[in-house]
């Protein structure tokens, strides 16, 4: 997957229309700052990006905790991250 933006989650950020417009860079280099984080959110920062760098994990699934609440409770199933994860 040479050249994709892949944040812990393990979210596309390739196949955002955001992304692709370049309105936004993606998590990875925002550090977990996407421009809608904090529109849309009480966040600051991506809590699950947040968590990965914290725990020194590059993604979700490589920390021993992995499904945590963190993730599951931003997980949006509509989304299928199985095949990047």
């Amino acid at each position: 997957m040479k050249g994709l933006t892949l944040p812990p989650c393990g979210a596309l950020c390739e196949i955002c229309s955001d992304f692709k417009r370049g309105i936004c860079k993606g998590y990875v280099k925002t550090r977990g700052k996407p421009w809608f984080l904090e529109r849309f959110t009480r966040f600051e920062i991506c809590p699950i990006y947040k968590c990965a760098v914290e725990k020194g994990v590059e993604k979700c699934i490589d920390c021993k905790e992995f499904p945590c609440k963190t993730f599951l409770e931003w997980y949006n199933p509509r989304i299928d991250f199985s095949e990047v994860l």
